[in-house]
């Protein structure tokens, strides 16, 4: 998604909360972390990638979505 500039903190600081991601937590102790990444385009953005507590607990309880979509 795109967030307006003047947007961009208040939106990420809603999407934190919402996640429960705090910062001053464990990054191994956070659902998701945060990692820069740059698109085939050459656009920056932010990717959300499963922390190892969450990721351990997914593979072996969580349901594979085969699609995407």
């Amino acid at each position: 998604m795109d967030i307006k500039p003047g947007l961009y903190r208040s939106t990420l600081a809603n999407l934190d909360k919402s996640e429960r991601f705090n910062l001053s937590k464990p990054l191994a102790d956070q659902n998701y972390n945060r990692k820069l990444v740059t698109d085939r385009d050459g656009k920056r953005s932010w990717a959300y990638v499963g922390a190892s507590k969450i990721s351990n607990y997914l593979v072996k309880n969580g349901i594979r979505v085969i699609c995407g979509d």
